[in-house]
């Protein structure tokens, strides 16, 4: 459901944007469309802009992670102290569940 009625530009817009890890309320500044309404069509956590900008956050987030790995498997001490910090969370993650 696009419950802001955004075209597949404005969608693709989103994601890029997302990307970049601005707050809900930059995002609805930067594609022009009330606030209230982006907030809160995101919070009910279904539909297009839920799902646009989980994707492009999690897009990017993906390539940060794969080059902190890289980084750790080639002897970067900070990076191999983040790896193992973020292996140890998503186990414990795991095990609550």
């Amino acid at each position: 459901m696009n419950e802001l009625n955004l075209n597949q530009e404005q969608l693709s817009a989103l994601e890029d944007m997302a990307a970049l890890f601005f707050s809900l309320e930059e995002l609805a500044v930067i594609m022009q469309v009330e606030r209230e309404r982006f907030v809160s069509s995101y919070q009910m956590r279904t539909g297009v802009i839920y799902e646009t900008v989980q994707r492009g956050r999690l897009r990017q987030e993906a390539l940060v992670r794969k080059k902190n790995f890289e980084l750790a498997q080639q002897g970067s001490s900070p990076a191999i102290t983040a790896a193992l910090k973020l292996i140890d969370s998503i186990k414990l993650g795991e095990e609550i569940r």
